[in-house]
């Protein structure tokens, strides 16, 4: 019996290591979801920047560009 208790013994503890390694492995999941969520958010700023900024280089572009009327 005391082969079985020790084998009981072992698999709770197994068990119990293993929740936990699972619920780590969850927090680390929550956390780098979090942080792809906040540079997707970034990039989609960043991206609206760049369309501004390309749209104002191309409206200098085409002021230079125009020839003056005198």
């Amino acid at each position: 019996m005391s082969s079985a208790t020790t084998g009981a013994s072992r698999s709770g503890e197994t068990r119990e290591a293993l929740i936990q390694r699972i619920m780590s492995l969850q927090e680390s999941l929550s956390d780098v979801t979090l942080k792809v969520d906040a540079v997707r958010q970034e990039n989609l700023q960043l991206k609206e920047e760049n369309d501004v900024l390309k749209d104002y280089v191309q409206q200098l572009v085409q002021t230079v560009e125009r020839p003056t009327g005198s």
